[in-house]
């Protein structure tokens, strides 16, 4: 359970994320803080997602060494500025 960010909303369950590997640590992990919406509305540079993570991890996102670039790729994939 997450208390720093808890701002998990009903809006989850009406968003669908792409497909790709990430997904499912988005899923697993991020939303347990964070609503999907903040993640799916936002068009960020890969930069900016980085450092979003990194933030994240230091406030005490549950996330593996191994998974964050994975997710980093994922959001800047899906959610990043062309």
């Amino acid at each position: 359970m997450c208390f720093l960010f808890n701002t998990i909303s009903s809006v989850n369950a009406q968003v669908d994320l792409p497909d790709g590997e990430g997904r499912d640590i988005i899923e697993d992990v991020c939303v347990e803080c964070h609503s999907l919406s903040n993640i799916t509305d936002s068009k960020r540079t890969i930069g900016q997602w980085r450092y979003i993570v990194a933030q994240m991890i230091a406030q005490g996102a549950p996330l593996e060494e191994y998974e964050i670039e994975t997710v980093i790729n994922y959001l800047s994939k899906n959610f990043g500025k062309k």
